[in-house]
C-alpha cells in the first residue's frame, strides 16, 4: 500500500505515441498505484452486496447521507474482510441502515465484528414485486 505521506515522483518522459493499451502505459510509467490508495481510503465500493452474504467483516466506519434527489437517507458503510481488503456499500433499508442506526443511537460509533457477515432476506413488496434486504447477521 502506497503511504499518503509518499514522496512526489516526477513521470518518466515516454513517447505515448507508441502506447496503444493499458499494460504499455502501466510498463512505460513504472509506478503506477490506484488512486484509492492516496486519496482515499483504499477500499472498493460494491453495488452487489450479495457478495458479502455469510463472509466475516468487520464494519470500521459508516456515515449516514441524505441523497438530494430523493431526500431520503441512507448509510455509506466501510468494512474489511478476513484477508485485509477494504470495502464500501451503500444501505438505505430497514435492514443494515436501520441496524446502524440504532448502534449509533445506543452506544455510538464502535467497530463491529460481524461474524456472519450480511443476511439475505428475499420477499415480496407490494407495487413493487421481489425485493431484497440485507442485515448484519447476527
Amino acid at each position: 500500500m502506497v503511504s499518503k505521506s509518499t514522496a512526489k515522483q516526477d513521470t518518466p518522459e515516454i513517447d505515448w505515441q507508441g502506447i496503444s493499451n493499458l499494460a504499455e502505459a502501466r510498463a512505460a510509467l513504472g509506478n503506477v498505484v490506484n488512486v484509492s490508495e492516496i486519496l482515499g481510503d483504499g477500499s472498493t465500493f460494491f453495488d452487489d452486496k450479495s457478495v458479502f452474504v455469510g463472509k466475516p467483516f468487520l464494519v470500521l466506519d459508516w456515515r449516514f447521507i441524505v441523497d438530494e434527489k430523493s431526500g431520503r437517507e441512507y448509510v455509506n458503510v466501510l468494512i474489511m474482510g478476513a484477508n485485509g481488503d477494504k470495502a464500501r456499500f451503500n444501505d438505505g433499508s430497514t435492514g443494515v441502515y436501520a441496524q446502524l442506526k440504532e448502534v449509533t443511537e445506543r452506544v455510538g460509533k464502535v467497530g463491529l465484528e460481524v461474524r456472519g457477515g450480511l443476511r439475505r432476506s428475499d420477499y415480496v413488496k407490494e407495487g413493487v414485486g421481489e425485493a431484497t434486504t440485507y442485515y448484519l447477521a447476527i
